[in-house]
């Protein structure tokens, strides 16, 4: 549908909802990467391990649009639904989609404060100008979608990088309306912005790796064999998560999520990173009556084992 009634009649050649046919298209694909949270690469920029593929092109973090052609979908949002002169989405829908239905409140800046929400689109203020606009993320990749409707000015930045590329990108985009609305002191603001960014990055980088270091000096508080775990879980709401012994640790799949555990502080705990780049998660397995490992939690969450 968004191929038929968007992407073809908008001319937009080089977006896709599909990884396959970008790849059959040689389309060029930005790589994704992340900071490792892991003790080997602890504080390192490394390719994620999490790629996009069709059956993972969910409604969030779901297109893939090259720069020009995200500013031709730009261009239609501010032209009422029209380009090059021709109507190409109606202008009923369009004003529909950009009006505000609900009152929000965002604390990620360019844009905080309070706003409304409309049809996907957020509707906000920057220095006093409506500005409407609808960021995106996927580990290792981040994008900066928006316009000012009033001042016909849009930007849009595409990052490969969710460690330190989102807040580049809102930097870059606040940067150019700053400059379009002829903001005072403009390049001593973001000399001063974007040094104080990366000074926040590198103590990142620090704090993570010293994170993994200690973490390496723990010891596994399993109170059974590794093979006692192996096994699949299951959540009715959720799926399964499969846990496969190795040989000094438990490796852990959830779809098309996988990982190698670490060890937690409690008894029968394994600490595991789901998403490349993110914060560690603890899984806990509960014994039943019998003593034996019946199922495990996580997020919230109890997975019932699978008899085998």
């Amino acid at each position: 549908m968004l191929q038929e009634r968007i992407f073809t009649p908008a001319g937009l050649a080089h977006t896709t909802a599909y990884v396959s046919k970008a790849r059959a298209k040689k389309l060029k694909i930005a790589a994704p990467y992340v900071i490792d949270t892991d003790a080997a690469n602890a504080g390192k920029m490394v390719r994620s391990q999490l790629e996009k593929t069709d059956e993972n092109m969910q409604s969030a973090g779901g297109i893939f649009m090259s720069i020009s052609d995200l500013g031709r979908w730009l261009n239609l949002n501010m032209n009422s639904g029209k380009l090059g002169g021709k109507q190409i989405v109606s202008a009923d829908t369009i004003r529909i989609a950009q009006t505000g239905y609900t009152r929000s409140t965002r604390n990620e800046p360019p844009f905080s404060g309070d706003g409304e929400y409309g049809l996907g689109w957020q509707i906000g203020k920057y220095r006093n100008e409506k500005v409407i606009y609808h960021h995106g993320g996927y580990p290792g990749y981040r994008s900066h979608v928006s316009f000012m409707p009033d001042k016909r000015v849009a930007v849009g930045v595409l990052v490969n990088n969710d460690a330190i590329g989102g807040r580049l990108a809102d930097m870059l985009a606040a940067y150019a309306y700053d400059w379009w609305l002829r903001t005072e002191n403009l390049e001593a603001d973001y000399a001063r912005q974007l040094q104080d960014t990366l000074t926040a990055y590198e103590g990142r980088k620090q704090g993570i790796a010293a994170e993994a270091a200690n973490r390496a000096k723990r010891e596994w508080q399993l109170t059974k064999p590794f093979a006692d775990y192996a096994g699949k879980y299951k959540n009715d709401l959720l799926g399964t998560i499969e846990i496969v012994a190795k040989e000094k640790a438990l490796a852990v799949r959830m779809g098309n999520l996988n990982t190698v555990s670490t060890p937690y502080t409690q008894p029968d705990t394994i600490r595991v990173v789901m998403l490349p780049g993110g914060n560690g998660e603890v899984i806990g397995f509960i014994k039943d009556a019998d003593g034996k490992l019946g199922s495990l939690n996580f997020g919230g969450f109890t997975f019932t084992r699978v008899a085998k």
